[in-house]
């Protein structure tokens, strides 16, 4: 079978040509982070109580999701620690699954569960449930902003509405956000009193503040093959439209909001953080790329929002960046082509100077990279990603390929010296075929005793397996 193929060299072309087409768009579309994705994947899961109190909510609902969640351990995807905080507002969980358990797998089983059990949530409880994957080994990218001529609040009030738009259409990133240190918190203080008075409940006042700050849609326009959307701003743009809040009581009269409840706006919980760029005071983009998400694309796109927005604002306002995964990346990409191309150069001279011909050894120089392009498709296939550990595996596989293809190309030039006249096609297919048989089972030896080495971490567990 394989003789046949030897025979017509188009096909042979044809099929080396499309395997390093497919390798190509394998390494495309591969995504790329700092670490492989084998690590150690934490979900954190957050639930707003609604109407209830953290002490409601535990007994009504979070010890039951705590034992649904504490399942997992059970399974295939072994869970090994959940942690549960009940706080003013929220439940948070955090669940540490095993090594080796990839963060994809974990967090859509965290998701089965949670949806499984929100049926019997209230609605708007169930429409405050997020799911989302934090790994340490993921990377992150972090940016400053700072100016010495503006307070953080009016700096944070001119780049927020520039930047933020942008930064959501990044799809690999997971939540970006612009910290705000001058953020504030309104808390709406029922009187108790009042309340059982009129006959009202909190969750009645929770539905009307939430019916208010959302804006409503009032219908669409068509305008030739063209419609658009017609949408109502919200009703409460601030604490005195929060005051003038109105909704009936059971009786059918029309209550204020001021009337039942004290409305106090106070500083929020991480308003006492600061952060500094050159002795001045900064506000800190932070942002984590998804689930599987190119780390190395993200923070590129990330800096190139950035410096496009930045070109449009006072030219005061200046940014740094603090943390960019993109660059040690960068770094590893050029390393691996560096010896890429180190590797076919000394492969090429070494035959050149054995054998005298560039014709002939210009083909240790293309395979040795073509190696290169063709592993991406097993990687693709199994479920690996660019990374630093990886690209330096690709390293290695550079410099084993010189040995292997130095021992191979002299073998073959060697055989062809023994043979007077010319040869036909067939021929030549005949003495490369006997030549490569006589050296391909010490190459096995060779590459395998290499591997040999690395072996035993696959038996291990935890961050040596990964």
């Amino acid at each position: 079978m394989l003789s046949g193929l030897y025979k017509n060299p188009l096909r042979v072309y044809l099929i080396i040509g499309g395997l390093a087409l497919l390798g190509m768009f394998s390494g495309l579309k591969l995504p790329i982070s700092l670490y492989p994705n084998s690590n150690r994947p934490t979900i954190h899961a957050s639930i707003s109580y609604g109407a209830m109190n953290s002490k409601e909510f535990l007994e009504t609902f979070g010890k039951n999701i705590e034992n649904r969640l504490n399942t997992l351990s059970q399974g295939t995807i072994a869970l090994e620690k959940l942690t549960a905080r009940y706080r003013s507002s929220r439940a948070q969980y955090k669940m540490q699954f095993s090594w080796g358990v990839t963060p994809k797998e974990a967090k859509k089983e965290v998701e089965t569960i949670l949806n499984g059990l929100s049926g019997t949530w209230p609605r708007e409880v169930r429409d405050s449930l997020s799911v989302g994957f934090w790994s340490k080994s993921s990377g992150f990218i972090a940016i400053s902003f700072y100016s010495e001529q503006r307070d953080l609040e009016e700096l944070y009030n001119i780049i927020d509405p520039a930047l933020t738009p942008k930064l959501s259409k990044v799809e690999d990133a997971e939540d970006p956000g612009l910290w705000n240190p001058t953020s504030k918190e309104v808390q709406v203080i029922l009187n108790k009193e009042v309340m059982a008075t009129l006959g009202l409940y909190p969750k009645q006042i929770e539905t009307a503040i939430n019916t208010g700050l959302r804006g409503s849609f009032a219908g669409s326009i068509k305008v030739g093959s063209s419609r658009l959307n017609i949408q109502m701003p919200r009703l409460l743009e601030g604490l005195d439209s929060l005051n003038n809040l109105s909704f009936n009581s059971p009786k059918g009269d029309t209550i204020f909001l001021r009337e039942v409840a004290e409305i106090k706006i106070q500083e929020a919980r991480d308003s006492n953080k600061v952060f500094k760029t050159s002795g001045t005071k900064s506000l800190i983009l932070f942002a984590g790329p998804k689930t599987g998400g190119n780390v190395k694309k993200m923070a590129e796109d990330i800096l190139a929002i950035t410096d496009e927005t930045l070109r449009e604002l006072p030219q005061d306002i200046k940014y740094r960046v603090l943390v960019d995964p993109s660059e040690f990346i960068r770094a590893s990409v050029q390393n691996v082509v560096h010896e890429v191309i180190l590797a076919a150069a000394l492969a090429v001279l070494i035959l050149f100077l054995f054998i005298g011909s560039i014709k002939n050894t210009i083909t240790a120089a293309i395979e040795i990279p073509l190696s290169m392009v063709l592993a991406f498709i097993l990687m693709k296939l199994t479920g690996m990603n660019l990374n630093l550990i990886s690209l330096g595996g690709l390293a290695i596989a550079a410099g084993m390929n010189v040995d292997a293809s130095v021992v191979t190309m002299e073998n073959i030039f060697r055989h062809f010296e023994k043979i007077n006249g010319p040869l036909t096609y067939a021929q030549k297919c005949s003495v490369i075929i006997k030549a490569v048989k006589e050296v391909a089972l010490p190459i096995v030896a060779s590459t395998l005793s290499t591997l040999v080495v690395f072996t035993p971490l696959a038996f291990t567990s935890n961050l040596t397996n990964a």
